[in-house]
């Protein structure tokens, strides 16, 4: 379990985001309940409410809560490291497209505060694009994200520590 007094004590402390997550289990019911009724609704049938529950609901929350689950384990151990993080995360391009850039997952590790997991302009993230179009609306406010001078520099002490760590190889041969 992540430790959330540590990593988001900013958001425990918010009353509306707490609020969200006291009433989870009625967001996840409503996720169900709404495709259903939509489901029967439409069709004036009950097999229009079973395939709202199942399509609507079931399997959108399966295939929703999988992709994002991958970017916490593939995004561990198959990708590209710009990043030295000290841990085994990497950029995963190919499941970054499936889950809206959440698998550029050394980019977090080395940005933890960032709003944009794409720190490169190709990199795709469509999450990280939804945040800035709603600090341009004004719907979010205080929303971070590294410079363009912090990224190189964090990505040169990277380089700098590939090259150690290969000389320090070579040394031993």
């Amino acid at each position: 379990m992540t430790n959330t007094a540590r990593y988001a004590r900013d958001l425990i402390r918010d009353p509306l985001i707490a609020k969200v997550n006291d009433l989870y289990y009625v967001w996840v019911l409503l996720g169900v309940l709404i495709p259903t009724v939509l489901g029967a609704l439409l069709t004036w049938s009950w097999i229009g409410g079973l395939t709202g529950f199942l399509w609507g609901g079931m399997v959108r929350l399966f295939v929703v809560h999988h992709l994002m689950w991958t970017s916490g384990s593939t995004a561990h151990m198959l990708g590209t490291r710009p990043f030295d993080t000290h841990d085994r995360s990497t950029n995963n391009p190919v499941l970054a497209y499936a889950n809206f850039g959440e698998a550029y997952h050394n980019n977090h590790h080395a940005f933890p505060y960032s709003a944009l997991f794409g720190l490169r302009w190709w990199q795709f993230d469509l999450g990280g694009w939804v945040i800035l179009l709603f600090a341009k609306l004004g719907w979010a406010w205080d929303v971070k994200f590294p410079s363009r001078e912090m990224v190189e520099e964090k990505r040169k002490r990277a380089d700098r520590a590939q090259v150690g760590l290969e000389e320090a190889g070579a040394g031993r041969q």
